[in-house]
């Protein structure tokens, strides 16, 4: 008999293409929507919400933030080419220095430290 050629094999394939594209689609949306914690660099990514825990130094270099960034207690954060879309909250901060950086929100910068009276 001649060769049998079955349809279905094809049929498979697609699905198997359509569902790997599909969980493909969705990973950059949830890296989006969660909060990313930082403890050294970062280079020409997005990313959604971003956190520089305590005692930890954070670099930036031409990442786009889509979200806020939090800079906890003694954390510091450096950014060279920086898109920030949201708001930085750094007002205990060990350090905060934005280089070339563009932030469409507000900056809460970290407090002078005051003499007592």
């Amino acid at each position: 008999m001649g060769s049998h050629h079955n349809p279905l094999r094809f049929v498979y394939l697609g699905l198997g293409l359509t569902l790997t594209l599909g969980l493909n689609g969705f990973k950059p949306s949830l890296a989006l929507a969660q909060t990313i914690q930082c403890k050294g660099n970062l280079g020409a990514i997005a990313i959604g919400n971003l956190e520089v825990p305590s005692g930890a130094t954070c670099t930036l270099r031409q990442t786009v933030v889509k979200g806020n960034i939090t800079v906890q207690p003694m954390g510091t954060l450096i950014t060279h080419g920086a898109v920030i879309e949201g708001n930085i909250r750094a007002s205990q901060a060990l350090g905060l220095t934005l280089n070339s950086t563009r932030v469409q929100g507000t900056i809460e910068r970290p407090s002078q430290s005051r003499s007592p009276n």
